[in-house]
């Protein structure tokens, strides 16, 4: 079991006589779409800049600068309601528009790509988001230099990409380089040092050498109590990360001693019903379910499901991955019934964010299959243990662990 954290659109037919007022005052709807999307009511915030961008065209032509501002705006607005596609393709558009405005080495360009590598990150296509952020990497460099403070967070993001990618060397390349510049540029910014840390630590966790992962760890969290009061958020990451190095070589009460002093600094800092509290509480979940108390695990499961739900609304991904974790302890104890039911509502979720085709509802067609093996029914969980496999294939590759994980449990029928 893991965790996993990590709207609809009104397309409006107006009558001419709402077209030509809209794009009579376009900049007003432009100006409504940026408040809302500052209010994060990203659906309401789509409709404005829709109408607006519609307005843009008109008065200012599809080529103008302005309009591919409004572009990316639309896209961002898309991208932080998930839909992906959508985000893509009117990045894509604003990148084009100031491409032939600009050049194609203009620094302005740099944000877009990245923009555009987060977006397909959003659909799991590591490959495609690691080829733009690279393109971003280079104008950087090519203004600023390889080793300037500017592409810190692109070098950190750029490593996750290639953890994903399980291609480890490379992401441990360029979260030592990360490590190098803080050093260089700051070498009195502890937080920033220990973070740097932090994210070196977790290549190595992703890489399966969890020795050095915690290692790594201890040496940001020594950093950060050089001054403790001012490093807090760091510190909390910093064991949280612990927790999850701890967990993973099996070292459960190490594991929830170091997920407890990160959520006493998270209740502290940001109050129960943050999401990074609510990510301990998971995480702590699992530390619990991995340890077989499974009463623990659920107490912490249901608690992050509450607060999320309260937060996020029903149909938000890590409500899904909640009521993934929730299913899968009624799962180990046997409760089949209440356990289809929390595994079927975190699959219909992430059916309709990520398509029923992707790593999201692989996990979920493998739970499934699991609460049809424990049923008897070997043909349903041999269906959906290979409906796992071959979305996991597709978006993971052969040689990830999931996919594999899924295989293995296909050849067990």
């Amino acid at each position: 079991m893991k965790i996993t954290y990590i709207l609809y659109v009104f397309v409006l037919t107006a009558s001419l006589a709402l077209t030509n007022n809209a794009i009579a005052n376009p900049a007003d709807d432009f100006k409504l779409g940026v408040s809302q999307y500052n209010k994060k009511k990203f659906k309401i915030a789509i409709s404005h800049l829709q109408t607006a961008l519609n307005g843009f065209k008109q008065k200012f032509g599809p080529d103008h600068i302005k309009t591919a501002n409004l572009n990316n705006w639309l896209a961002s607005a898309y991208y932080q309601s998930h839909q992906y596609d959508k985000a893509i393709k009117y990045f894509q558009i604003a990148l084009e528009i100031k491409t032939k405005k600009l050049g194609s080495s203009n620094i302005k360009l740099a944000q877009l790509y990245s923009d555009i590598a987060n977006a397909y990150a959003g659909k799991g296509n590591y490959n495609e988001a690691a080829e733009k952020l690279l393109i971003s990497i280079k104008l950087v460099r090519k203004h600023f230099g390889s080793e300037n403070i500017k592409n810190i967070e692109k070098y950190s993001t750029l490593a996750n990409f290639y953890s994903q990618l399980r291609r480890h060397d490379n992401a441990v390349l360029y979260s030592e380089l990360v490590v190098k510049i803080v050093k260089s540029s700051s070498p009195n910014d502890h937080k920033k040092l220990a973070l740097a840390y932090s994210k070196l630590a977790n290549t190595f966790t992703k890489r399966s050498d969890l020795d050095q992962a915690i290692e790594f760890l201890n040496k940001g969290l020594d950093i950060a109590n050089k001054n403790p009061a001012a490093n807090e958020s760091v510190i909390a990451e910093l064991y949280n990360n612990l927790g999850s190095a701890y967990d993973q070589v099996k070292k459960y009460e190490k594991s929830i001693a170091a997920y407890r002093l990160s959520l006493q600094l998270n209740e502290n800092l940001y109050g129960a019903e943050d999401q990074r509290t609510t990510n301990i509480y998971n995480n702590l979940g699992l530390a619990y379910f991995n340890k077989k108390e499974y009463s623990k695990a659920m107490r912490y499961f249901q608690k992050a499901l509450t607060f999320d739900l309260k937060r996020l609304g029903s149909n938000h991904p890590y409500i899904a991955a909640s009521y993934s974790n929730i299913g899968v302890v009624y799962l180990a104890n046997n409760q089949l019934a209440r356990s289809k039911k929390y595994l079927e509502r975190a699959l219909l979720i992430n059916k309709q964010k990520f398509g029923a085709e992707s790593s999201q509802t692989a996990f979920d067609y493998n739970n499934l299959g699991l609460y049809h093996k424990k049923q008897g029914d070997k043909n349903k969980a041999k269906k959906l243990f290979q409906r796992a496999f071959d979305s996991a294939k597709s978006k993971l590759g052969l040689e990830h662990p999931e996919t594999k994980l899924y295989k293995k449990n296909l050849e067990s029928l």
